[in-house]
């Protein structure tokens, strides 16, 4: 099983201000990079960037979600028509975005009321982390002791 860290601008769409990540919710995610490396039942933890726009006030970059991937390209059919109806009644997305390859992901775990953000991450000792050194739009790897390292963090919050 491999790691991963999907990113999402919540500044690029309109939001009510509500939690996005709604657990046993599944959900798709437009990617560019990594298709050949991503595979079915890998773990992906949502980072989100600053949220300038939210309505009680910019909310911090971090790690606000936890999902599982469910089907990576090609997709059969059946997954394949999820994803078109998904996309379909998104009406926030930018039309370029949804013609990129898409993941299908399951949310497992929620911290949207209490992220990890990124300060957490580097006064543990995780300011290395590809996603803290360079942004890179959609997704990046990471490791096995990163992601340990980061489980034991959202812990220590009280998540499971």
């Amino acid at each position: 099983m491999s790691y991963w860290i999907l990113q999402w601008n919540p500044n690029n769409y309109k939001l009510d201000g509500g939690n996005p990540y709604r657990v046993g919710e599944e959900d798709w995610w437009g990617i560019s990079f990594c298709l050949d490396e991503v595979k079915p039942g890998d773990t992906a933890f949502i980072w989100q960037s600053i949220d300038y726009r939210h309505p009680t006030g910019p909310r911090p970059r971090g790690i606000y979600a936890k999902a599982t991937i469910v089907s990576v390209p090609p997709h059969k059919p059946e997954v394949q028509a999820r994803i078109d109806e998904m996309k379909k009644a998104d009406t926030q997305t930018p039309a370029k975005q949804k013609q990129k390859p898409s993941l299908l992901i399951k949310y497992i775990a929620s911290y949207y009321a209490n992220p990890l953000t990124d300060a957490d991450l580097k006064k543990a000792n995780l300011g290395k982390i590809h996603i803290l050194q360079c942004p890179r739009p959609e997704i990046s790897r990471l490791s096995g002791s990163d992601a340990t390292s980061i489980e034991a963090l959202l812990r220590a919050k009280g998540y499971k």
